[in-house]
Parts: structure tokens; C-alpha cells; sequence
């Protein structure tokens, strides 16, 4: 005697497993989205040291986020990356002890306007003597 429990066959046994693996094939894209641009600008005199990881956690170098460029950047001119997350982080060099003199970590987040289609990159602006 099943006590009022119809017995379940090896057919509706699979059924969760199909549903969720259809659920997987059919899922909507959107969530998806394609590297985001970061443009890093470095304004004011000679070559800073530069940490860039894409995520969204402090510090930098959390292993949770992805490192991206680990190294020197000149300043007054623009470089181009590409995040696989919609944040990065960025700590770098400044001053007269351009070696070892670290800002404090700062987080950059694509950010939009209600009403708006989000922007299609993210700026980092960096001083050297801040």
C-alpha cells in the first residue's frame, strides 16, 4: 500500500531535470552583456604606477576581482581596456615617490540616467599628484 502517495515513475522523476535544462536553453540573453570600454586618462606629469581590476570589491587586489593592468601608465594620455564587469577598481602612484606612494582604492561603476540608454563606456580619470 502506498498510504495515498501515488508512486512516481522514472517519467516524472526527469521531468524537473528537463524543465530546468529548457529553462537554461531559453533563458533571455539580456542579462548578458558585452565587455565593457574603460578609458583611463592620466592628467599631469611623468609615469605612475597603476593598479586596474575588473569588479566591484575594495581593495583592488581582492581575488575576487580580475586584474587588468598591473604597471605604469604615462601621463597625458588615454588608454583603452576592456572590463568583463560593469565596475572596476583603481589604485595608483603619486607624488614625488612615484614607486611606492599609493592612493586608496576607488571604485568606478557605469552609472545611467533614468530615461536614458546607459553610456557605452566608463572613465577613469587619474592625477598624478593625487
Amino acid at each position: 500500500m502506498l498510504d495515498g502517495h501515488a508512486k512516481c515513475s522514472t517519467a516524472c522523476m526527469r521531468l524537473p531535470i528537463l524543465l530546468v535544462s529548457a529553462l537554461t536553453l531559453f533563458a533571455p540573453t539580456a542579462l548578458a552583456f558585452e565587455p565593457l570600454s574603460v578609458i583611463v586618462t592620466v592628467y599631469g606629469e611623468g609615469t605612475i604606477r597603476v593598479l586596474l581590476t575588473a569588479g566591484a570589491t575594495v581593495p583592488c587586489d581582492s581575488t575576487s576581482n580580475t586584474v587588468m593592468l598591473d604597471g605604469k601608465l604615462e601621463a597625458g594620455r588615454s588608454y583603452g581596456f576592456q572590463s568583463p564587469e560593469l565596475s572596476v577598481c583603481e589604485r595608483h602612484t603619486r607624488g614625488t615617490l612615484r614607486e611606492v606612494d599609493w592612493s586608496n582604492d576607488r571604485l568606478w561603476a557605469l552609472r545611467g540616467v533614468r530615461g536614458f540608454p546607459p553610456p557605452d563606456h566608463l572613465d577613469v580619470v587619474i592625477a598624478t599628484n593625487r
